[in-house]
């Protein structure tokens, strides 16, 4: 998960909240493996709008800050 949710927070920041990066490296390592914990490190909530949706509305900068957050709580 720590995993998963460091490579997203690389993809954002090299990309943007594009969803075909992130779609491509969640086909890659598993769509449930990647989005169900970017998911709630963007809403806090298992059952949410889509990350991509989520991440539409808040934008770059606060997405990073979410699943940066939520790293570190995983870490602790």
């Amino acid at each position: 998960t720590i995993q998963h949710l460091s490579a997203v927070f690389e993809l954002i920041k090299k990309y943007g909240a594009q969803e075909t990066a992130i779609a491509t490296y969640a086909q890659e390592h598993g769509k449930g493996a990647v989005l169900a914990p970017l998911r709630i490190a963007l809403s806090g909530k298992p059952q949410s709008p889509s990350p991509y949706e989520i991440m539409a509305v808040i934008g770059k900068n606060a997405a990073l800050k979410r699943i940066e957050h939520a790293i570190e709580k995983l870490k602790a």
